[in-house]
């Protein structure tokens, strides 16, 4: 019989709270381990619960801040980082999302962070949508989606909002 969304969650405690003092502790990589195992009985358990639920909502923004923690760890604990830099031409074809972003997604592909200063225009949160679409089919284990953005994006809050309602429900599919 698989655990309730009930019985997983109170298994998650006890690791985060482990998670945080190998936080404290100075122990990176212990916590970092200790935090996955966490976010993945959290996810287990909002896949349980109906979209939109008062203790879904909740229990999403802890999970965001955990998922969050667990980039910060990672990007500071990165001893090499790999970055690919496309130069496009101006009028050039041929630069397709699929053909830049398909070689990225895959099992492995839990979490995908994008910071963008510029996502401010309609045209512009369009084409977050479609990176969106792209890679959620492509990567059954991603967990999450997070996007920041300048403070100018806040005059499109209200489809920021449903930018996030809708990736949540294409997660959850």
């Amino acid at each position: 019989m698989a655990p309730s969304e009930k019985e997983l969650l109170k298994k998650a405690g006890p690791i985060l709270c482990d998670a945080v003092n190998d936080e404290k502790a100075g122990k990176i990589d212990r916590a970092m381990v200790r935090y996955k195992q966490g976010i993945e009985l959290i996810a287990q358990a909002m896949r349980m619960m109906p979209i939109g639920s008062a203790d879904r909502e909740k229990i999403m923004t802890n999970f965001a801040i955990y998922v969050r923690k667990v980039a910060e760890l990672e990007y500071l604990n990165k001893t090499a980082a790999e970055v690919d830099q496309y130069r496009i031409s101006a009028n050039s074809i041929g630069h397709s999302y699929q053909k830049i972003f398909t070689r990225c997604c895959d099992k492995k592909l839990r979490m995908v962070h994008v910071q963008d200063a510029y996502i401010v225009a309609h045209h512009q949160l369009l084409n977050f949508v479609r990176f969106c679409e792209l890679i959620v089919p492509l990567s059954e284990n991603l967990l999450v989606i997070t996007l920041k953005t300048g403070n100018d994006a806040q005059k499109n809050e209200n489809e920021f909002k449903e930018l996030a309602r809708w990736v949540n429900q294409i997660m959850n599919e």
